[in-house]
């Protein structure tokens, strides 16, 4: 499952996604965050961002094999937090994908 916030200023925040263990490593977090980078380009977003806890490699690699650039850790206030990552996703508008083949 996946859920994301409604485009505000051109970006859409993942703000969870979670696959199940038994289905883990077989495509389904690629095929979750490749719907919503759909839907966001459906709705004319220009960006998805999330957030990702540090110590969750996996996670992080899934989202970087899906084109998400890493910007570092972010509100770190306490030890006791875990240190969360902070990624973005540019994605391509239409007008960007057009090709003129007159």
């Amino acid at each position: 499952m996946a859920s994301a916030t409604a485009p505000a200023d051109g970006e859409v925040e993942l703000i969870s996604m979670w696959v199940a263990p038994f289905a883990r490593g077989r495509g389904v977090g690629d095929a979750l965050v490749a719907a919503v980078s759909s839907w966001a380009t459906d709705k004319q977003a220009c960006r998805i961002t999330l957030k990702v806890f540090d110590h969750n490699r996996p996670a992080i690699g899934l989202y970087r094999r899906q084109g998400f650039t890493d910007y570092g850790t972010i509100g770190v206030t306490s030890s006791a937090c875990p240190v969360e990552r902070k990624m973005i996703l540019e994605l391509k508008s239409s007008s960007q994908n057009f090709v003129d083949r007159r």
